[in-house]
């Protein structure tokens, strides 16, 4: 294999053949197990289910919250991973090119509207707008018209103490995602094992790090946004901005 194999080929070069074989035989015998499990639990319960309860609220049909109740049991829940199979078995099979074509226009693009949502949700809610809503939701789910204050009382009589917010922790909790996010999401070991320049460290290297620092600033501001909506002044937020930024570029450079 001079170029393909990805993961198997940096490892077997640079420690053992070996090492590399078992680690990556091990590795992707049991991360792609888990990841189609996963991807059928999260789309049934965390999208499927909210949606439709959401919807059943919304407008006071029981018929949405059965359907809720029912992707959520386990058949469905095995039938939405077996479609997520297929679907990722005709991807690989179709060939590098048509892997990357998914990647540019189907994965990226959702990811970057996903992103610019969020923002636009977070950036256009004001406080009191989420104290409404909240209460909005409290009083159609749980019957209580002032949910935000009774969360609020719950959390002090329990001693809860709102953590302050720190700029550099976080930046430095979302590297580790971000390396994450490179290697598995865009698949940035295997795609630049089956390319020209596979040998290229400088290539390789300029994945991770694009992708750890990408979801490092891209959570930081929204924990930031978030943190403005409900807690923290404009203020309390920026006040060690320069800092955390002046620390976490010196880790790149």
């Amino acid at each position: 294999m001079p170029r393909s194999g990805g993961d198997y080929v940096y490892q077997s070069r640079i420690l053992h053949p070996s090492i590399g074989f078992s680690i990556t035989f091990g590795f992707f015998s049991i991360t792609w197990v888990i990841t189609a499990v996963l991807g059928g639990f999260a789309i049934s319960y965390y999208a499927l289910q909210p949606l439709l309860y959401h919807l059943a609220y919304l407008y006071n049909n029981e018929s949405w919250i059965n359907m809720a109740v029912y992707v959520s049991t386990p058949i469905v829940t095995f039938i939405i991973t077996l479609v997520i199979l297929v679907i990722a078995f005709l991807n690989s099979i179709a060939g590098m090119r048509w892997y990357r074509r998914v990647q540019n226009y189907i994965l990226v693009p959702f990811i970057i509207i996903s992103h610019i949502v969020l923002f636009a949700l977070l950036i256009s809610t004001s406080p009191e707008g989420f104290k409404q809503m909240f209460n909005f939701w409290g009083e159609k789910i749980l019957n209580d018209p002032n949910f935000y204050n009774t969360v609020l009382t719950t959390a002090k009589s329990e001693g809860y103490i709102t953590p302050k917010l720190d700029l550099y922790k976080t930046f430095a909790a979302f590297t580790l995602p971000g390396t994450w996010l490179g290697y598995i999401v865009f698949s940035a070991m295997g795609i630049l094992g089956e390319v020209k320049g596979a040998r290229s460290f400088k290539r390789l290297a300029s994945a991770f790090i694009f992708a750890a620092f990408y979801t490092s600033i891209l959570f930081t501001f929204l924990i930031i946004l978030f943190h403005l909506i409900y807690t923290l002044s404009p203020l309390e937020v920026f006040e060690s901005l320069p800092n955390v930024l002046i620390i976490r570029l010196s880790l790149y450079l």
